[in-house]
């Protein structure tokens, strides 16, 4: 192995199954070696470590992808000299395994928030921005995540109140709608929700909080909005 990444275990099976491979497999064993020894990685270092003979590298290139052994995790040329991100299909699989646990972790630990916010998702991965991005791509386009600019959600997850918070929610907007324009603060309306459910509200844009002490239905809002653009009109 002319590239190791670190000491080899000495008597590991996996290890010394992949140096055979590498001494005496043919092409797409080796290249494969490769792909599994360096994770995500640029095509074209994958190609260095394998170190096969140049005319070889397309065909084995093509190949695996069509074979679903290697991944792409972002749209590019594979080439043999291309930068574009490669993984195994193992090691793709762990890596969606695992920011699809982490989403539904975090949806059973949190179910009044919308979803995870994107960094923490990045910091619980302990993945380099580059990959990250191609990985939350990837998922999405697959349909096994969803998202936005900052948050990232299972697909057809949706905030689900008790029935004893949807009675204080419906109870509380009622109250708004009898008085539209004499809302209470918004540190009475966490008091009066409590903060989880108050947040829920505001992600779910039924809210509108327009300053640290002013909050709105998102209707009465939207009305004041276009009255007052009336009036200046």
């Amino acid at each position: 192995d002319p590239h190791p990444k670190g000491r080899h275990k000495r008597f590991s099976e996996t290890v010394l199954a992949g140096l055979q491979a590498l001494s005496r497999g043919a092409p797409a064993e080796i290249f494969s070696e490769a792909l599994a020894a360096l994770g995500p990685a640029p095509l074209h270092e994958v190609a260095r470590r394998a170190a096969l003979p140049e005319s070889d590298l397309p065909g084995v290139i093509a190949s695996l992808q069509a074979s679903g052994a290697l991944v792409p995790l972002e749209e590019g040329p594979l080439t043999p000299a291309s930068s574009t991100l490669v993984t195994s299909r193992a090691h793709w699989e762990r890596l969606a395994d695992h920011a699809t646990g982490e989403v539904s972790a975090s949806h059973s630990a949190n179910p009044l928030r919308r979803g995870m916010p994107r960094e923490e998702l990045k910091s619980r991965l302990r993945l380099q921005p580059r990959l990250f991005l191609a990985l939350a791509q990837k998922l999405t386009a697959a349909g096994h995540l969803a998202g936005d600019k900052t948050l990232v959600w299972a697909p057809g997850f949706e905030i689900q109140f008790t029935p004893a918070q949807q009675r204080a929610v419906e109870s509380f907007l009622a109250r708004l709608a009898a008085a539209p324009y004499a809302s209470p603060s918004v540190k009475e309306s966490e008091a009066e929700l409590g903060a989880e459910v108050y947040a829920a509200l505001l992600e779910l844009e039924r809210l509108v909080q327009v300053s640290p002490e002013v909050v709105f239905r998102e209707e009465d809002y939207a009305h004041l909005v276009a009255e007052t653009v009336r009036m200046l009109e």
